[in-house]
């Protein structure tokens, strides 16, 4: 039988060594399994993340969606863009012109068309179109007119249509005549020639993108000695 000499010491029941060892032992062992623990945990965090990304992946691919770097243009209307200013943001953007930018490429639009409701969304730089808009040309202020109403009758759920900056229209316009034989994409409605943009040049006139001619202008200029109509179409 041991006795109480062989577990406590002489010092004030200090602890032998084999109980110091097996104490040493055990702080290890839960050292080990806090680890694994942890280690455990941090896997399971990770493949959690990986499903989730999985399950993202296939939600795009079953809705028809894929991902994009979308580029954004300006939005809200300039005065006094001056054609200076515009040959460089033709420039700067790529964006085709028969006259300033003949080189350029235009815009890699990515249209999805949405024949429920009428409109165009251009899935490369995020804007929704109207695929037709004013059914015949009109006076600027008429265009305000023209949205106004669009915009009271909530066309396609949205109250928010507006005139496209020229950056906007301009990223419509193709770089060569298209089936249409016309400088835009077909998925377009063909009536719509010239379209009013929100930007007004040095004089207080505005921009229209032209896809017949392929340019941009204001009125007058070389193709019109007067001021003319244009048509509609909106953009949000």
């Amino acid at each position: 039988m041991v006795g109480p000499s062989y577990i406590f010491g002489c010092m004030g029941g200090d602890l032998t060594p084999i109980v110091l060892v097996r104490m040493t032992i055990m702080g290890r062992i839960k050292t080990i399994a806090i680890l694994a623990l942890l280690s455990l945990l941090f896997l399971y965090s990770f493949s959690a993340e990986g499903n989730n990304s999985d399950e993202d992946t296939d939600a795009n691919t079953h809705l028809g969606r894929s991902v994009i770097c979308k580029t954004e243009f300006r939005s809200v209307s300039r005065s006094n863009f001056t054609g200076r200013i515009v040959m460089e943001m033709l420039q700067d953007n790529g964006f085709y012109d028969g006259d300033w930018n003949s080189s350029a490429s235009g815009f890699p639009n990515d249209f999805q068309l949405q024949n429920d409701v009428n409109v165009v969304l251009d899935r490369a730089s995020g804007l929704m179109w109207q695929q037709s808009g004013s059914v015949k040309e009109i006076s600027y202020s008429e265009a305000r007119e023209y949205l106004e109403r669009l915009n009271s009758d909530q066309f396609v759920g949205y109250n928010d249509w507006r005139l496209p900056t020229l950056e906007e229209a301009m990223s419509l316009m193709e770089p060569a005549e298209r089936s249409n034989g016309m400088y835009i994409d077909p998925v377009f409605d063909n009536m719509q020639r010239w379209i009013w943009t929100s930007d007004t040049n040095e004089f207080s006139l505005a921009w229209l993108a032209n896809f017949v001619s392929g340019n941009c202008y204001t009125y007058p200029n070389d193709y019109f000695d007067f001021t003319s109509g244009g048509y509609v179409r909106a953009v949000r």
